[in-house]
This record gives C-alpha cells, structure tokens and sequence, in this order.
C-alpha cells in the first residue's frame, strides 16, 4: 500500500504556545514536515505535511486526532498526493 501525503494549515487558539502544539502534533501522527506561516498581524498557522496509510478512511482519522489535540482550532487540507 503507498503512502498518501497529506498538506495541511493548521490554526492555533494560542500563538504562543504553537511550537508545543507541532510536539503534540506530532505525537499523533506521521509528521513529516511542519512549519510556520504568517498570514498577517502577527499570526502565525502551522503549514504541514502528513504521511498517512492509504486505506479507506483516508485522512479522517488522523485529523479528528490532531482536532482533539488543546489548542487546535481549525484544519485546512491544502493538498493530497499519492507517494
């Protein structure tokens, strides 16, 4: 079975706790790459690259986990590509 990457943007409800929020991140998933974005006044969302199986339930599984996670406030799915 191959591996689907998955791009991501995520939100964050505290900026200055994002560099904690990656660590969980991480603890959940296969993270492969994250980092910061500014998209403005000072905001910074977390730009990331996620390897999951490709199976059936595809990425919702791994996103309701990262969407558990304290401090997350939104997910953007950016792209999907077949590794």
């Amino acid at each position: 079975m191959a591996d689907v990457v998955v791009n991501v943007r995520i939100s964050t409800e505290d900026q200055d706790r994002i560099q904690e929020m990656i660590e969980k991140i991480k603890e959940v998933c296969r993270l492969n790459m994250a980092e910061l974005e500014d998209v403005g006044f000072g905001i910074k969302v977390i730009k990331a690259q996620i390897f999951v199986e490709d199976k059936e339930e595809g990425f919702d599984e791994v996103e309701e986990r990262i969407k558990a996670i304290e401090g997350i406030s939104e997910i953007d799915v950016l792209s999907m590509d077949r590794q």
